[in-house]
């Protein structure tokens, strides 16, 4: 069932803690860290796909400890790289033009969720990147929903700011 379970889940697992950590080797290390932990719980592995989510969720949180380790000794890595996943693509145009405005404005969006500090970017990631509920993440990042759902709203302002500013310096109306 490890093996299993470590073959249909290990890209999934290991895109949620580079998202996180911004790091090749670092998130290999989370990826192992997170099948070890599952593991050592596989009781409590739910079927199905909820068994995605759920390593999704112990990656995540693995990936916060990590980054939360390295802040303290003042050494993390962050590579400016974009996070790739179809859940913050919108239908596709019909027109060659709208799609590839549609590319250059996805991109945008996920060069500035890269930009945010961890926590903003981790709710982020959670939220549309794994499609979690509210209450999903909250158990996930053992926190209250109310602070998932303020990390949520705030992240969502900082990242409307972000592009506002941005469309205002590159000479565009709002």
């Amino acid at each position: 069932m490890q093996r299993i379970l470590f073959e249909m889940f290990y890209q999934r697992v290991y895109k949620t803690a580079y998202y996180i950590v911004k790091d090749e080797h670092l998130a290999q290390d989370v990826l192992q860290d997170t099948f070890i932990k599952a593991f050592r719980h596989i009781e409590q592995c739910p079927d199905g796909e909820r068994a995605g989510a759920w390593l999704a969720t112990i990656a995540s949180r693995t990936a916060i400890d990590y980054i939360r380790k390295q802040k303290r000794r003042n050494a993390l890595p962050f590579d400016n790289v974009l996070i790739e996943n179809n859940a913050f693509q919108r239908e596709v145009a019909s027109s060659v033009e709208q799609t590839v405005e549609d590319a250059f404005a996805i991109e945008e969006i996920l060069r500035e969720i890269d930009s945010l500090d961890a926590d903003s970017r981790v709710v982020l990631i959670l939220k549309y990147l794994h499609e979690l509920k509210d209450q999903e993440i909250a158990e996930a990042l053992d926190v209250k929903l109310g602070t998932v759902k303020s990390r949520i709203f705030r992240a969502k302002q900082k990242l409307s700011a972000i592009l506002q500013k941005n469309r205002l310096m590159d000479g565009e109306s709002l």
